[in-house]
């Protein structure tokens, strides 16, 4: 048996445009009854073209594009000792420097894109756009 949109069950959704909680419901009409209530999490893009714009003997200046309805953007540098992204830094802006840096070592970063709604943080994911 095939079900029928608007004859067997409706869909509506709340808050499904923007960066935050979203939610599906499913109603059944008719002979189907019952409710589903489904949530899922809309989170900010990955930021596109990512530049190094200075680099010094204990530095790097980082840039990228903006991402829409971002609030802020947290900087990951790969650790080899923990084997994972560690946080460096964070910024409102579209650029960030950091410091403190190895001399004469290779470093990958990579920038998260995030958004505070009703109290919580979303985050986009980490994008496979490094700084090298």
């Amino acid at each position: 048996m095939k079900l029928v949109k608007d004859v067997d069950y409706k869909v509506s959704y709340k808050n499904h445009k923007k960066i935050g909680t979203a939610t599906i419901t499913v109603t059944g009409i008719g002979n189907f009854t019952g409710t589903m209530k489904i949530h899922y999490d809309i989170v900010p893009d990955n930021y596109t073209n990512p530049r190094v714009v200075k680099v010094t003997s204990s530095s790097a200046t980082l840039s990228w594009d903006p991402v829409y309805g971002a609030q802020g953007y947290r900087i990951l540098r790969y650790d080899s000792k923990e084997k994972d992204y560690v946080r460096v830094g964070a910024t409102t802006d579209t650029s960030y420097t950091v410091k403190d840096l190895p001399s004469g070592t290779k470093q990958t970063f990579v920038v998260v894109a995030y958004k505070k709604t009703s109290g919580k943080y979303y985050f986009g994911y980490n994008s496979r756009n490094a700084f090298r």
